[in-house]
């Protein structure tokens, strides 16, 4: 009979294993648990009711999560739609749809449904950036401590902490130090080329199937550190490095084939030309590199708020703040290796990607100052569509592999550098206010609880208002995509989509003809955040509705005020004689931007 004891002591060494050893789940658990600790305390009770984030792009990610598994469970084609700006539709390959996401997500969709499901993903993605950096410093450094360390700066960045508040898709990010750690094993000659062909394709899939900008740059940034090696390397180390890279761009084109579907949609049906947002504005600007914002507890402070509220892009995508400690760790990193090989690289490309984060312009304290050499390379394919302020997501895991190398090299018994760590940490710290992080969802009682099916027909194109197109999208989700929407936000309209002025009502009657809407819901009451009884929460108020009504008062049609909307059923014979018309012209025609209340471009 096998010996009980010897059972339990391989199980036990197993475990270990599986916890303490190289690619253990200690280190997951360890950034998890700050992650809640950070960012999770404000859902303590409201989880399913509260999301995480200040903006109202979380509601077009919960879109997302239903919508995959519903089309394949209706046998509908993934990359399109028409529940959104119907009856148009639009091509989803060009949008933040997350199909990876998505499918990974459907048991927990399925049972918690949207809303704490995003909450989990957007708390789970720190984590697992830090889990996949400490896997890539612990490789570099074989040291524990400062490959935890490594971690920690890079999943809880200013990148991250920013982006948390706004995009969830931009914070999956996990697969770029494991590209890293593949591309590093196989130039050590540790990974066979098969092998290294595989795993590299199956990691550039997923993050092309998550977030395709991340993707491109990732692929940019990547192919730069890579030249760059080539070009610093000597003798054999040289021949290696070239090797690698055409072993990486063989992993290239595996990974194409796998994502051909994809990618048939992507190019089938035209590309759209040029950034649909101004690059030059959503750039990094100087003084953020030592400046924080709010996102972190330092940048709390007045001065710095006056500062950064100076900065052309929305503090959602000032990302930059590096810290004095980063600062001063890089450059003592840089001077000591001056000579080496590893030091010539990680401060050659921190270099790089700083420079190009600050995009075509310099901006300093929201001033043009003069161009930037980015200007050359800006009109790449994919490239020219990225914000230059997210490219600093690369220049965190650049500064985690130096400060986990530069803790690692510490003499014994000293504390000057865990003592320079430590105060970096405190710099680093995001805001600790718990409400920073969280707002409540929007959704009115009236889809909710279902009452929408006594009131609208399944299939119908329905106008919400006010017109935020991704707070309608969670509506939309709730119902299990019940009726269709003439409006969405995934990004700028789709081609064939015309902007209507919705702030005219000249322009009402021909809108909902040429859309085909026959009805229109209004929120009553919207969520605002203020001080209420002294303390800082969250309160629903009154909308705007009088004024809506002003604006539907053409309708002349009474609405039904049913829980906390008001429904207009449109009568068809009042928009007939308006369904040949085109759109008149108006201001808003043409424009890409995000609609009002969004913090910026999704990502």
């Amino acid at each position: 009979m096998p010996d009980p004891g010897h059972n339990t002591d391989s199980h036990r060494r197993v475990l270990k294993r599986l916890l303490a050893g190289r690619y253990g789940f200690a280190e997951l658990a360890i950034y998890l648990l700050l992650s809640i600790l950070f960012f999770g305390r404000g859902l303590i009770g409201h989880f399913a009711t509260f999301n995480l984030g200040q903006s109202r792009d979380p509601s077009s990610y919960m879109w997302c999560l239903i919508w995959l598994p519903y089309a394949i469970r209706h046998l509908m084609n993934p990359f399109f739609t028409t529940l959104l700006w119907a009856p148009v539709g639009i091509n989803l390959a060009w949008t933040t749809f997350m199909p990876l996401v998505a499918l990974a997500a459907y048991p927990l969709t399925a049972t918690l449904g949207p809303v704490v499901t995003f909450n989990i993903l957007c708390l789970m993605a720190p984590a697992l950036a830090g889990w996949s950096a400490f896997i890539l410093c612990r490789y570099l450094t074989k040291r524990y401590w400062p490959s935890l360390v490594g971690g920690y700066l890079f999943g809880f960045s200013p990148y991250v902490v920013c982006q948390i508040n706004t995009h969830l898709v931009l914070m999956l990010t996990f697969p770029i130090p494991l590209a890293a750690y593949l591309v590093v094993r196989r130039a050590n000659c540790e990974l066979g080329r098969r092998a290294f062909a595989i795993l590299l394709a199956l990691v550039l899939a997923a993050q092309f199937l998550m977030e395709i900008e991340i993707f491109a740059t990732m692929t940019f940034f990547g192919g730069v550190a890579i030249v760059l090696a080539v070009v610093i390397a000597k003798g054999e180390l040289r021949r290696r490095m070239y090797s690698t890279l055409q072993d990486a761009a063989m992993s290239y084109g595996l990974a194409a084939v796998i994502l051909s579907p994809y990618f048939y949609y992507l190019f089938a049906f035209g590309v759209p030309s040029g950034s649909p947002w101004p690059t030059d504005i959503f750039s990094t600007d100087l003084l953020n590199f030592l400046i924080p914002t709010p996102a972190n507890l330092a940048g709390r402070l007045d001065l710095f708020a006056r500062i950064t509220g100076e900065f052309t892009s929305n503090l959602g995508e000032a990302t930059a703040y590096l810290s004095p400690g980063l600062v001063f760790i890089a450059a003592a990193f840089a001077y000591s290796h001056r000579r080496d090989f590893s030091g010539a690289l990680l401060a050659g490309s921190l270099l790089i990607i700083c420079v190009a984060s600050m995009g075509v312009v310099l901006h300093v304290g929201g001033h043009k100052i003069l161009p930037l050499p980015w200007k050359l390379v800006s009109h790449l394919p994919l490239i020219e569509k990225a914000l230059p302020a997210r490219f600093t997501l690369f220049a965190f895991l650049d500064l985690a592999v130096i400060a986990a190398l530069w803790l690692s090299e510490a003499p014994p018994r000293t504390i000057f550098r865990p003592a320079v760590m430590l105060a970096t940490i405190l710099l680093l710290l995001p805001n600790l206010k718990a409400q920073a992080w969280v707002s409540p969802i929007d959704l009115p009682v009236f889809f909710s609880s279902g009452l929408y099916r006594q009131y609208l027909r399944e299939g119908e194109v329905v106008l919400p208002l006010p017109a935020f197109g991704n707070d309608s999208m969670l509506w939309q989700a709730a119902s299990g995509m019940y009726f269709r929407i003439a409006d969405g936000y995934l990004g700028p309209d789709p081609a064939g989509f015309t902007r209507w002025d919705r702030r005219e009502s000249r322009t009402l009657l021909p809108f909902l003809a040429s859309h085909n809407i026959t009805a229109i819901v209004l929120r009553n009451h919207w969520w605002i955040y203020g001080k209420f009884f002294g303390a800082p929460s969250w309160k629903s108020v009154p909308s705007s509705a009088a004024l809506w009504r002003l604006y539907l008062s053409p309708l002349k049609v009474d609405p039904v005020r049913v829980s906390d909307v008001s429904i207009y059923r449109i009568p068809p014979e009042m928009i007939a004689p308006y369904r040949a018309q085109g759109a008149p012209q108006s201001r808003d025609r043409g424009k890409l931007g995000p609609p009002a209340g969004t913090t910026g471009p999704p990502g």
